[in-house]
Formats: structure tokens, C-alpha cells, sequence
């Protein structure tokens, strides 16, 4: 097989014609029918390049949307301490006008607001990415 593959490889084309002739292939009908093939795989590249960058812009949406959920997030006064960023020491309820010793609120770190989480954002953007993927023709 390799032999023969050689052997058309090495053929001139006026060779090579006379030989698809010799079986009763005309050069010029396979050159038509070759182009068209040819046609109608780049018209499938194409497609598919189209497809991504369908995919690209619709990754690029929702990263876009999530981090605008991330900026945007002003937080909430922490539940847990009220807003302060402390809570007392000995972890028991006391009047405002106790001066003992207190600790970073565990919930907030410390800075008296809770924010949105990030793996909840990143989460729901993939989501929503998952969804819009389904909805496309591939």
C-alpha cells in the first residue's frame, strides 16, 4: 500500500489524469467535487469558530456580572456583633457601660460588616454560564 501511495505521489499531473481516466474518473468532475468538500468544511470551521466565540462572550458576561457583584457589595452590619467588629471576651451579653475585654467578632473579622461570598458568586456566574451554554445550538 505504501508502495502505490508512493507511486501517486511521484505521478506529474497529466500522469495522475490519465490514470483517474484509466478508471473512469474525470479529473475535472473530482476537482468539483473536491472543491465543494473543501467549501463545506471550511463552511463547519467556521461554525465552530463562530460557536466559541459565542462561548467567549457569553465566559466573559458572566465573569463581568460577578465581579460587578463583588464590587458593588457594600456588605451588611454583621448580625453577630451589631456592627461593632467586637465582641466581649468572656462571650456573655453585658450593659453598654461594661469595660471588659473583647475579641475580633469572628463572623465579620473584625470589620463589623459581612460581604457577599465569592464561591457563592463564582458558583451562580458558572451556573448561569451552564444554562446559556444549553440553550445554544452546537
Amino acid at each position: 500500500m505504501d508502495e502505490e501511495l508512493k507511486r501517486v505521489e511521484d505521478m506529474t499531473e497529466v500522469e495522475l489524469d490519465a490514470e483517474l481516466r484509466k478508471y473512469g474518473v474525470d479529473p475535472q468532475q473530482l476537482e468539483g467535487k473536491m472543491l465543494q468538500k473543501l467549501f463545506e468544511c471550511v463552511g463547519e470551521q467556521a461554525a465552530r469558530i463562530e460557536a466559541l466565540k459565542a462561548d467567549r462572550v457569553a465566559s466573559t458576561e458572566a465573569m463581568r456580572k460577578a465581579l460587578e457583584a463583588i464590587a458593588d457589595n457594600d456588605g451588611e452590619s454583621c448580625q453577630r456583633c451589631e456592627g461593632n467588629g467586637r465582641l466581649w471576651a468572656d462571650g456573655q451579653a453585658h450593659p453598654p457601660a461594661y469595660d471588659g475585654l473583647t475579641r475580633a467578632c469572628p463572623s465579620c473579622d473584625g470589620k463589623g460588616r459581612t460581604y457577599l461570598d465569592v464561591k457563592e458568586i463564582a458558583r451562580a456566574a458558572l451556573t448561569a454560564r451552564a444554562a446559556g451554554q444549553g440553550t445554544e445550538e452546537k
